[in-house]
């Protein structure tokens, strides 16, 4: 007998935010989107951006991690159903956060040419891979 996946939307979502981000890197890559647009700034305005955006990155990637481990824990315990809504919800919330880091990252990276923020938006792109919505996933939480 097939198992049933439950996770189908997750899962479509997790894929269409991930070729969304790959089409965006194509596009700057190609020349469609012109980089470049974040240095007619001056030196001052640039830095605050690059900070913000550093800092954001940094806050952003622990709490989506934070956030969905502390729901799970908290319905470990109970039914399944509220496992699974729970997972559901959460997993969404988690993959909106670290395509938030992503394309922010990617963005400024391309915007000013900022080495350091395609670092950090390979450190999210990293966990978002760690991310994928999974009835393995769903499993591992029961067991925890």
């Amino acid at each position: 007998m097939k198992k049933e996946n439950k996770l189908i939307r997750q899962q479509a979502i997790y894929w269409t935010l991930l070729l969304v981000t790959a089409a965006t890197i194509a596009l700057f890559e190609t020349g469609v989107l012109p980089k470049g647009s974040l240095e007619c700034y001056d030196g001052t305005t640039r830095y605050i951006i690059d900070t913000t955006v550093i800092l954001l990155t940094i806050g952003l990637i622990p709490l989506a991690a934070k956030k969905f481990n502390k729901s799970i824990e908290k319905v470990k315990n109970c039914d399944d159903d509220t496992l699974l809504n729970t997972y559901r919800r959460e997993s969404e919330i988690q993959l909106a956060l670290l395509f938030v880091v992503m394309m922010i990252n990617i963005g400024a990276y391309y915007g000013s040419g900022n080495e350091s923020m395609i670092y950090c938006a390979l450190a999210g792109f990293i966990r978002y891979i760690f991310c994928c919505p999974t009835s393995k996933g769903i499993e591992r939480a029961k067991e925890q």
